[in-house]
């Protein structure tokens, strides 16, 4: 993504006036490309800033050779020494928990001013359990927990809060650009704007690399075209129903640890990544109605979310708007606008379809 951030600028020379330029005309092929650089150029501060802090943050995983071999052998000494925030592995000997309450009483006022967050334990029901108190850090950027540790079994504290070195406060502020958990409703649209600007313009590039090869890749006889409209499909269109499936998982899965010796957590991890396969498998079994087909899918995937969440929680979208909870209302409202685009795009689609059969019946649905 980063590569792309670089050589989109260096390959579109022209990326002021394309700010300006958008030409919605008949011609299919011309109007995708306005979108695509149109987007391309308001989100990219945007998806610079994503990519650069996904990749700071993600560090570890990306070069683990360099914490090898600071810290051979010793896998969790670097999080010790970074975060302030020791660990221990269980003694073995069973002891019972001391009240969470009273830790939290006793981190709130070393914190002074900041509520908690979360509360992890550690070995829970073991001697060597220990409980790690969160501060909240909705209110700033910087994630700096300022994590207070105590002792499980004794409720004594072990360490914090910890302070951190300017390195690691530069390493959070970027972790609290890229996760946007504070509390800044005006922000958080715009991240969200940003995102959809990023969804299109790679949508955009997939239907104009589409679009601007058909005919040429036809007469060479080239196969590759499938392949990629296959994967357009399945990159965009699937990924989306794959989120949803994910959504509609989470509200119909049994409410237990395990499901069938697997962790819930992961067993919607793994609806989500079947159902990702299955559309591709669906781009690719049925090119010319691919569209159609998941556009259907992901309308009715849309509204089973928000009708599953009604019926499983009793939070009715009338209601989360008088009781204050604007943020789940404001997923159900984005899902069921999402469920009317979708059915909107499918009746457009399956009437193009409809034409282009008219004109050619060998050629129905051909086109994106």
């Amino acid at each position: 993504m980063m590569a792309m951030c670089v050589s989109g600028v260096v390959i579109h020379r022209r990326i002021f006036a394309d700010f300006f330029t958008l030409r919605v005309v008949s011609k299919a092929q011309r109007t995708t490309l306005d979108l695509h650089n149109l987007t391309g150029v308001v989100g990219l501060p945007f998806n610079f800033l994503i990519s650069f802090t996904g990749l700071v943050i993600l560090m570890g995983t990306y070069l683990p050779g360099i914490q090898a071999v600071l810290y051979p052998g010793e896998p969790a000494a670097f999080a010790v020494e970074a975060y302030g925030t020791p660990r221990a592995s269980p003694a073995k000997q069973p002891a019972d928990l001391a009240p969470l309450g009273a830790m939290v009483g006793q981190a709130q006022r070393r914190w002074a001013v900041a509520a908690p967050a979360t509360v992890l334990v550690f070995n829970p029901g073991d001697r060597a359990a220990l409980v790690h108190v969160h501060q909240d850090t909705g209110a700033r950027v910087t994630m700096d927990a300022n994590t207070v540790v105590f002792d499980g079994a004794t409720g004594r504290v072990v360490a914090g809060p910890h302070r951190y070195s300017p390195t690691l406060m530069t390493l959070s502020y970027l972790s609290g650009m890229h996760y946007t958990w504070f509390r800044h409703t005006t922000l958080r649209w715009l991240y969200f704007v940003s995102g959809l600007a990023g969804c299109a313009l790679i949508a955009t590039g997939f239907l104009f690399w589409i679009q601007s090869r058909a005919k040429q890749h036809a007469k060479a006889g080239v196969r590759g075209l499938a392949l990629v409209r296959g994967l357009s499909v399945g990159a965009t269109a699937g990924l989306v129903l794959a989120s949803l499936a994910f959504l509609v998982a989470n509200r119909l899965l049994p409410d237990l640890p395990t499901i069938a010796g697997v962790p819930r957590a992961w067993m919607e991890v793994r609806v989500f990544c079947v159902v990702w396969l299955l559309a591709f498998a669906n781009a690719w079994l049925r090119p010319h109605t691919a569209w159609r087909d998941q556009s259907v899918a992901i309308g009715v995937a849309c509204f089973a979310a928000v009708l599953l969440d009604w019926v499983t929680t009793g939070n009715v979208l009338p209601l989360d708007g008088a009781g204050g909870r604007w943020s789940a209302a404001g997923v159900d409202l984005v899902l069921l606008c999402g469920s009317a685009l979708a059915w909107i795009a499918a009746r457009r689609l399956h009437a193009r379809s409809q034409i282009v059969t008219r004109r050619d019946p060998r050629s129905a649905g051909s086109k994106p």
